[in-house]
């Protein structure tokens, strides 16, 4: 896996070279730096500021939550608890409310033939009061086993059509690697609907009140 994770960093390194990242963007994506504190943030007209990105690699999988509701049926247990990958965005708003921000989710794993597999996926949370938050996607238990753990983790978000917001975390980390997967040596292969929202998952039955509504 050390290897696979030289070859993405490698990777992403020459396709820095190649690409000079400017403008509005990339200057917003800096803004969610941690030096920066809630007050500043707020004083300088930001209105969300990202605080901590989950790491990708083996400290980001859990198992799956057990649920004892006391209902009987057909049940089976393959001895082991199955580990999905949970890939957080912990953030704070400043305004009272916000009606809706939409987060982008961008997550690469590696397999063991060196294949990237890249997932992506958009949730719009609503009614997110001042505060701390968080914003959570995750991958199955057989994804995770079939093409390798994530080694790269970034989001964007977009309050009113206007992106407020953009971190990476892992390889890669503190630039927009996605915009970067085409036309290069990387072998990468697109996997639409694997990514899933928090609130799509069993995970979704607990912890309730600490997560928005999604649309």
């Amino acid at each position: 896996m050390l290897s696979n994770k030289r070859a993405f960093a490698t990777a992403i390194a020459a396709a820095t070279m190649a690409i000079a990242v400017t403008g509005d963007a990339f200057a917003q994506a800096r803004m969610g730096g941690a030096a920066a504190s809630a007050a500043t943030a707020k004083a300088s007209g930001v209105v969300l500021k990202v605080r901590q990105l989950t790491k990708p690699g083996n400290s980001c999988l859990v198992p799956s939550p057990r649920f004892d509701g006391g209902v009987k049926g057909p049940s089976r247990s393959s001895g082991t608890r199955k580990r999905w990958a949970a890939l957080e965005v912990e953030y704070t708003t400043m305004p009272d409310w916000i009606d809706s921000a939409t987060f982008t989710f961008h997550v690469m794993s590696v397999d063991d033939e060196k294949t990237f597999h890249y997932y992506t996926t958009s949730v719009t949370y609503l009614d997110i009061a001042k505060g701390d938050h968080g914003a959570c996607v995750m991958l199955a238990p057989s994804t995770v086993l079939r093409y390798g753990t994530p080694v790269a983790f970034g989001v964007e978000i977009e309050i009113d059509g206007k992106q407020v917001a953009l971190e990476s975390e892992g390889q890669g980390k503190g630039s927009p690697w996605w915009t970067r997967l085409d036309g290069g040596k990387m072998k990468v292969e697109r996997h639409a609907g694997y990514l899933l929202d928090r609130s799509k998952t069993p995970f979704g039955l607990t912890h309730i009140d600490e997560y928005e509504a999604v649309r």
